[in-house]
């Protein structure tokens, strides 16, 4: 695509970029008012977005009767990559984007335009705005000053720097290196790149021309606000809040007024947010960032107003942190984390936490005695800035369950997860795990069981069966004849509190958490969550590829559990069975064999298994010398 040589020298040739999906009832008026200018030397690029309607040909139909217009068809992916396609394929000195719904007022606009920027010499052009709505025959102004402005801080200290792509004429030069491109995938991406203009601007100025008309109708993409959309604006603000701590001081208070500005709009949002749980979700990782209500707060009156409709010395009508729990927001979640000499596993688990997208949890790690350099390392990380509480707690080593039993005795949010110190969290799991229970999750539901997988991503066992919620101990048994595996539970605080603590028995280390898990499961059913939230590591000394010297160190833990095992309801006899064995051979290990009759929660039962258990307890004691002989040789 090349322009002419006498098109080139007849002034300024813009490249006005136009993603298209769906809008074929508006299309014709947005290209008609396009092409209607007074100044001709543009070049109009259409993208199809792989658009459903007729769009594609309606496109296809202008160019070829105009040889301004190229139309670049794709499969859909949204506006910011129709975008970034149309910024690769502009000529343009300077690069315009219009959307395929609205349409310009103004034939002589780009006249003005071309004019504005000989005159200021500016690399940045920013224009007003207006709205209007179908069936409407009235066109109101955005909010913006009505003077020229010139300087990038000008501009944006006026507080009224708009974030639309539309109110901006770039020049090109600014896009090389891909450093004005859109970020894709996401909602309200004009927020932090409308940022990243302004840091690159050179020059900019502002006129107060407001030739570009926002269509308001039922399918813009803006008039509907989900939560999924109060999410990805969040997500927005918050790149934008990273973008201004990196800055200098200067350059810090320069953008101040157009980050806190963004900040105020997404905490007024949390009024459409209902459910308390889904706000709590809403306001993870703003409580740090309650500063920019203050500059906010000492802002001219009338801009609060306009703004806001409210007064920005109204304290009560304002209501953006003190009525939302912004500043004393427990967060929903804790992860607590037993470790013991992990020191060299342990930061992969930081680092996914700090991945998460939803900061609305704190990390409780719960050092069982470590000798290595795991608390240097986590001091390191208490000092850093990374979106969320870490508490740590150092106690002798007593065993993964003391570890359990410590950190449950903590707990001060609704829901607890742990996560080992060697296994790490899959990116976004914290918000799919905090929205599911925002859905469904009530005081009839323990909690949520997802699932875990490999580094490789293959998933540990099969999916768990296709309802709305499972009890642990139908599983446990056998009941869904499906392939267990590891999963990872995410259990009410409460609910872990009411059968916690586990017994500490004396000499042991190895009572099964599970234990508890079970005993929940005898009034309550998870929720199931057939995603992975977690990736799981096996380490040579984990508890996993060591059970049989587990069962040998621990059979008065082991024993409890089977009894407890014997108890359940409406389960097969074989699985009565196998825990009758299991619990005489504990049993005979601990050197209790009174207990099979004592102590048996199935005395008849256990009895009738006393040889397997036998033979069960010769087996376990031959297994954990083979496998402390093959340590010792590997």
């Amino acid at each position: 695509m090349k322009m002419k040589d006498s098109q080139k020298d007849s002034g300024i040739l813009f490249s006005i970029i136009v993603p298209v999906y769906g809008t074929e009832q508006f299309l014709r008026k947005c290209i008609d008012s396009i092409l209607s200018q007074t100044y001709i030397n543009f070049e109009l690029i259409l993208i199809d977005d792989g658009s459903p309607d007729n769009c594609p040909q309606i496109c296809d139909e202008y160019a070829q009767r105009n040889s301004r217009i190229h139309v670049i068809h794709k499969e859909n992916s949204g506006a910011a990559s129709a975008r970034n396609v149309g910024i690769h394929a502009a000529h343009g000195d300077y690069i315009m984007f219009a959307d395929s719904d609205d349409y310009w007022n103004d034939r002589t606009a780009l006249q003005s335009i071309s004019e504005a920027i000989v005159t200021h010499q500016c690399d940045v052009l920013c224009t007003n705005l207006c709205k209007t709505y179908i069936g409407a025959q009235y066109i109101k102004k955005y909010f913006a000053p009505s003077a020229p402005l010139i300087g990038v801080a000008e501009i944006l200290s006026c507080e009224r720097y708009i974030s639309s792509p539309c109110s901006k004429i770039i020049k090109s030069k600014l896009f090389f290196n891909r450093q004005l491109d859109f970020v894709e995938n996401t909602g309200s991406e004009d927020i932090e790149w409308s940022l990243r203009v302004a840091l690159l601007s050179k020059r900019m100025v502002y006129i107060d021309i407001s030739f570009y008309c926002y269509l308001q109708h039922d399918t813009s993409s803006s008039h509907s606000m989900t939560f999924e959309k109060l999410q990805d604006l969040k997500n927005n603000v918050l790149s934008c809040i990273q973008l201004l701590s990196k800055q200098n001081k200067t350059e810090r208070k320069l953008l101040m007024p157009y980050v806190s500005f963004q900040y105020a709009i997404l905490l007024l949002n949390i009024a459409s947010v209902t459910d308390r749980s889904q706000r709590a979700l809403f306001l993870s990782g703003l409580q740090k960032n309650c500063y920019f209500l203050q500059f906010i707060k000492g802002s001219n009156d009338e801009w609060c107003k306009q703004t806001f409709g409210i007064s920005g010395n109204d304290e009560a009508s304002f209501c953006l942190c003190d009525n939302y729990e912004t500043r004393n927001h427990m967060p929903k979640l804790t992860i607590f984390t037993p470790a013991y000499n992990r020191e060299h596993t342990l930061s992969r688990t930081y680092e996914s936490l700090c991945r998460q997208n939803c900061k609305d949890f704190l990390w409780l790690i719960v050092d069982d005695g470590s000798i290595d350099g795991t608390t240097e390392l986590v001091h390191q990380w208490e000092k850093q800035d990374n979106g969320f509480e870490i508490e740590y707690i150092y106690k002798e080593n007593g065993g993964l369950h003391t570890a359990y039993n410590t950190a449950i005795a903590e707990l001060r949010t609704e829901l607890a997860m742990c996560i080992d110190s060697d296994d790490w969290l899959t990116d976004r799991a914290i918000e799919k795990i905090l929205l599911k229970w925002a859905d469904e999750g009530n005081e009839n539901i323990a909690g949520i069981e997802a699932l875990d997988c490999y580094a490789s991503g293959e998933i540990i066992g099969d999916l768990l069966p296709n309802q709305k919620t499972i009890n642990l101990i139908d599983l446990y048994v056998g009941k869904y004849r499906i392939k267990n595996g590891d999963r990872k539970l995410i259990v009410r605080s409460d609910l872990y509190k009411s059968v916690a603590p586990m017994p500490t028995l004396s000499g042991e280390k190895n009572f099964n958490p599970h234990y508890m898990h079970l005993q929940i499961s005898l009034k309550y059913n998870f929720l199931v969550m057939n995603e992975p939230v977690c990736v799981v590591e096996y380490q040579p000394d984990g508890m996993s590829r060591n059970i049989f010297k587990q069962y040998l160190d621990s059979p008065n833990s082991f024993a409890e559990l089977r009894r407890l095992c014997m108890q359940f309801q409406d389960v097969p006899l074989l699985f009565k069975i196998k825990n009758a064995i299991h619990f005489d051979s504990s049993c005979i290990l601990a050197g209790r064999i009174q207990g099979i009759l004592l102590e048996s929660s199935a005395p008849m039962l256990t009895c009738f298994m006393l040889l397997p258990g036998v033979f069960l307890s010769v087996l376990t004691r031959i297994l954990s010398k083979s496998t402390l002989w093959r340590k010792h040789n590997e």
